[in-house]
């Protein structure tokens, strides 16, 4: 059976959002580099470098924010199910009219199948 925990996948999805703004903080820090050195004479190969860093960059924010997505998804799926499994549980409450119980006396029978 399925199942996850609740507050520790929410916390995770927390952690993984804070990441993603720290990776975009990152990028727009990195971004501003590039336009500086940019201007600067001799600093081509260093902005390729740094082009090529901030291509890996971008690949692994993309990523993590796809996890991230996914995951808060998840988390916002399974508690809608467990919630619509909960309502339906409390409202299949099913009341029982009280059946008098009788004793039957099978004694007859008993000596018809014996044969008497």
């Amino acid at each position: 059976m399925f199942s996850i925990v609740k507050n520790q996948t929410i916390q995770e999805c927390s952690r993984m959002e804070r990441q993603v703004s720290e990776m975009s903080r990152q990028m727009s820090e990195l971004e501003q580099v590039i336009r500086e050195l940019r201007s600067l004479s001799q600093m081509d190969e260093p902005v390729a470098r740094l082009r090529n860093q901030q291509n890996r960059l971008d690949y692994q924010h993309s990523v993590l924010e796809q996890m991230m997505q996914a995951l808060d998804r998840s988390a916002l799926s399974y508690i809608g199910c467990e919630n619509k499994i909960c309502d339906f549980s409390e409202q299949n409450f099913v009341v029982h009219r009280r059946q008098e119980v009788g004793v039957n006396d099978f004694t007859g029978v008993a000596n018809v199948l014996s044969g008497m």
